[in-house]
């Protein structure tokens, strides 16, 4: 969506019934879904890292390649992407051609939390279908590239234009662990916005040598190190990302993209991720959605609005927190950023570098 800081719950509501026409979701975040044909719709949720709001979808009339994956409502932060295939269709979801039938884009309105913005509903487009016959197609047909696997291009080695030295001590996950980041206020400005690290290993233990206390961007912060494998090829993580604020934030990071996984997931699970149990090869035909930008539930303290105030009130169990796990695979080396895409947060200090080191 065009906005620098306001969420959206996107909405395409008939003018005459009021109620929320089904979307098909063709791509989210530039890339093409890929639904698998056992997820269920709870899992699809997850997957889609909440952002839709699952709607009906009557059995394709002609086959598909994958099932359609279809909403009414779709939840937007700043950067979010999605492109959707719409036609007028009855409160089932079946597509039908009345005379002069309308509808009205729009956002219903959200609040992103106990210290954060209370965002209006605002009509966003008039749309109307003129149909001259039968109505169209109830579905398009997604068929989704592999990212992953033989020849694509999350698999292939890189070829560094030039070396990209690992910082002192940069070396790559033992297996079972990963990286935990932090988006919160630090303890030294509440006006401010920061992020915090720590390393987790396979028990749950924290690396006490690891740890950055959220703070503020700036220069000489320590910055997020990952190596290529063996000959430049690629690495995979998982990151557990976790908001510690009284307010909706977002995870967006640059040359990449991520899936939502869930570390407890069995392995016929879409959400399954390998790399805990020493795996290295991300995502599979199973996985719906690759994005870049994911909403970060907002903590809750029954003392605090602002939520947990620094690794010190969230390790003392201050406020209750719901983590976003994520399997993310880097290819390219250099030098970038993670951020909240909520600018006045991002602009704030919510924001730290990650250098990818080559290993020729």
């Amino acid at each position: 969506m065009l906005s620098g800081n306001a969420t959206y719950d996107v909405r395409l509501t008939d003018d005459r019934s009021g109620y929320d026409l089904a979307m098909q979701v063709i791509s989210v975040d530039g890339i093409a879904i890929n639904t698998p044909v056992t997820a269920l719709p709870g899992d699809l949720v997850r997957i889609a890292s909440g952002k839709i709001r699952i709607a009906n979808c009557p059995p394709p009339s002609a086959p598909m390649s994958q099932p359609p994956l279809c909403a009414n409502s779709i939840t937007m932060m700043p950067s979010s992407r999605v492109e959707v295939w719409v036609t007028y269709r009855d409160q089932n979801g079946n597509p039908v051609s009345p005379s002069g039938a309308t509808a009205t884009l729009r956002t219903s309105g959200i609040n992103t939390g106990p210290i954060g913005d209370g965002w209006p509903a605002v009509n966003l487009a008039h749309v109307g279908f003129a149909y001259s016959g039968a109505a169209p197609s109830a579905y398009v047909n997604v068929k989704a590239t592999p990212l992953f696997g033989p020849g694509a291009i999350f698999s292939t080695v890189e070829q560094p234009a030039y070396p990209v030295s690992p910082l002192p001590g940069c070396s790559p996950l033992p297996t079972g662990w990963h990286r935990r980041i932090f988006f919160g206020l630090p303890a030294s400005n509440l006006n401010l916005f920061g992020t915090g690290y720590e390393l987790v290993d396979q028990y749950g233990n924290v690396d006490p040598n690891s740890a950055v206390d959220v703070a503020p961007f700036n220069l000489t912060m320590p910055p997020v190190c990952v190596q290529l494998a063996t000959g430049n090829t690629p690495v995979t993580e998982i990151w557990e990302i976790v908001n510690l604020a009284g307010e909706l934030h977002n995870f967006h990071i640059h040359q990449t993209k991520f899936r939502v996984v869930d570390p407890k997931a069995p392995a016929s699970s879409p959400l399954y991720t390998a790399v805990l149990s020493g795996g290295q090869q991300a995502g599979g035909a199973t996985q719906p959605v690759y994005e870049d930008n994911v909403a970060l539930p907002f903590a809750t303290s029954a003392t605090n609005p602002n939520g947990c105030i620094g690794l010190a009130d969230y390790h003392a169990g201050s406020c209750a927190v719901t983590p976003v796990w994520l399997e993310i695979p880097f290819k390219w080396s250099g030098e970038f950023v993670y951020h909240c895409h909520i600018l006045d947060h991002e602009d704030g200090g919510m924001m730290n570098k990650v250098i990818v080191a080559t290993n020729p």
